[in-house]
């Protein structure tokens, strides 16, 4: 599947791994002063794999839902959109949304607005 922000898309392969391209920022997922005109694979984790099955984005955000039932965030999160608190107001590394494994929730999917 594909989501598509303002100026930046997402895309979802049949194995669970993400990739990322368009306008420089954090909703790319990765850190880039400039514009990533091919798709760029995302790591979710810093010690496993991760994999995904469901991406939304916004113009400002994106979330990924693992088939482990974990949702991940990065970009914007001045108005907490992110489910990170209020310790961050951005993040261009993908993060575990830690309140909802700690309250034994499976997510199935993920949606982000405008």
């Amino acid at each position: 599947s594909v989501a598509a922000g303002l100026d930046h898309s997402l895309a979802l392969g049949e194995c669970g791994a993400v990739w990322s391209w368009g306008a420089h920022g954090a909703p790319l997922g990765y850190e880039t002063a400039a514009a990533q005109l091919t798709p760029r694979k995302l790591k979710l984790s810093t010690h496993t794999h991760v994999a995904v099955a469901a991406v939304a984005t916004s113009d400002t955000h994106a979330l990924a839902a693992s088939r482990e039932g974990h949702v991940y965030a990065w970009g914007c999160n001045r108005r907490g959109q992110l489910g990170l608190g209020g310790a961050v107001d951005e993040t261009a590394t993908a993060r575990r949304v830690d309140a909802l494994v700690n309250s034994r929730t499976d997510v199935i999917g993920v949606a982000a607005g405008a």
